[in-house]
């Protein structure tokens, strides 16, 4: 789950930290792109936390790899600017698509609601892929160069709305969390909703929502139009999203404010930052079979 699990002590300040996942842990495999391209994705911090390591899906079997954390330059839209923190160098010898963890040269502090993008490219020649989905993420990409490292600042970037599997291994102070909605599906006690949220949907025996020992699983068919709805948000604020699905077995997920704030499916976390077009968040299925099982819901200032 996101946040919660472990907490330790670190730099001697007697706060106890949270270890989370910020970012797309989700395996997202729909795309495939080979180039030598230095890339990005944007974050916000969800509490004041040391970021350690950085978390990359890719396959890239003889290179070395260079992640790092640069600022966002905000403007229309965002982009990656100077380098705040940095990993070294690292062979990645990939057998097939992999996540390789890379630790930052010394844990980085931001503060609740800072925005950051997550940045890596390829030190050499070697054929660098990744996959990735237009799943309604903040991304960037700077074509070309094989300099060492990667640039500060990161340059001029293409901007668009890709999602990467790239994430960050975060500690958090849990009393400077601003949560709108801290949502546990695995705890609720209504017969056919999880509490706070309404059926907008007549459920039978292949329609339905239902407690399960890891969240919330959804199962529809392609008939039906089945979500659920919680009247939760300011209309026009912006918002960070961070969705958790436990398992995944068929069909999409979608997770709405007016306007389309992501879309999954799959196992594992999607982080996202829109401004709501509603005051009503839905988690609504695609038009198709449905069986899902989600685990978590944070939406965070």
């Amino acid at each position: 789950m996101i946040g919660g699990a472990n907490p330790y002590v670190v730099h001697g300040n007697n706060i106890i930290y949270d270890n989370a996942i910020l970012g797309n842990s989700a395996v997202i495999d729909a795309s495939t792109s080979n180039s030598l391209s230095r890339r990005g994705q944007q974050f916000t911090m969800r509490a004041d936390g040391y970021i350690d390591s950085i978390g990359h899906r890719h396959d890239y079997t003889a290179g070395n790899l260079t992640v790092g954390i640069h600022a966002n330059v905000a403007g229309s839209p965002d982009a990656p600017g100077a380098q705040l923190a940095v990993s070294t160098k690292q062979a990645s010898g990939t057998s097939g698509y992999e996540i390789t963890t890379h630790a930052l040269t010394s844990a980085l502090f931001l503060a609740k609601g800072t925005k950051f993008w997550v940045v890596w490219k390829p030190e050499d020649g070697s054929a660098y892929a990744i996959q990735f989905h237009n799943l309604y993420g903040v991304s960037a990409i700077r074509n070309g160069g094989l300099e060492a490292g990667l640039p500060n600042p990161f340059g001029a970037v293409t901007t668009g709305i890709d999602s990467f599997t790239a994430y960050c291994n975060v500690r958090y102070d849990p009393a400077t969390y601003n949560d709108i909605l801290n949502e546990d599906f695995t705890n609720w006690t209504a017969s056919n909703v999880p509490d706070g949220w309404a059926l907008n949907f007549t459920p039978d025996a292949n329609n339905k929502v239902e407690e399960n020992a890891n969240g919330m699983r959804l199962l529809c068919n392609s008939v039906v139009s089945t979500e659920i709805t919680r009247e939760i948000l300011t209309n026009g604020q912006e918002y960070n999203y961070a969705l958790e699905t436990y398992s995944y077995a068929t069909g999409w997920i979608y997770l709405t404010a007016g306007t389309n704030l992501m879309n999954t499916r799959y196992a594992g976390i999607r982080t996202t930052n829109h401004t709501a077009g509603s005051t009503i968040v839905r988690l609504r299925k695609a038009a198709t079979n449905v069986d899902m099982v989600i685990r978590s819901l944070k939406i965070w200032q």
